[in-house]
């Protein structure tokens, strides 16, 4: 029987509980986020994949069938076009600004400095 919990911290700090429950001989799933019922699913018995939010995160939980054993995993989708992952990509694309800058910066004051050192010699 597949039994797992996770504790998932979101980026605001939030902190949930989740629970999965996956029946050896039934294939039955439940998943459970602080203690309510998110996902029943019956006769599970191959692999398959779910999307569910976790607060404002999207989130995929897959059961994967390997060698007559389950593997369980649950991660965040960070491609699918979110709230959440659009302000992540506006976040990261003035984070590469800023880096951006601060190199051309750093290249205007080695040339600078350079420049004022050889014509003082």
């Amino acid at each position: 029987m597949g039994q797992l919990r996770w504790t998932y911290l979101d980026d605001f700090g939030g902190k949930y509980n989740v629970g999965l429950y996956h029946g050896e001989n039934s294939g039955h799933v439940m998943l459970y986020v602080n203690s309510s019922i998110v996902l029943i699913d019956f006769s599970i018995k191959d692999t398959k994949k779910y999307s569910l939010f976790i607060g404002e995160e999207l989130c995929d939980l897959t059961l994967e069938k390997k060698n007559g054993n389950f593997s369980y995993g649950l991660v965040p989708n960070t491609e699918v076009d979110t709230r959440l992952n659009q302000l992540r990509r506006r976040i990261n694309i003035r984070d590469n600004i800023k880096t951006c800058f601060m190199g051309f910066l750093l290249v205007v004051l080695i040339l600078s400095i350079n420049f004022f050192l050889s014509s003082c010699s």
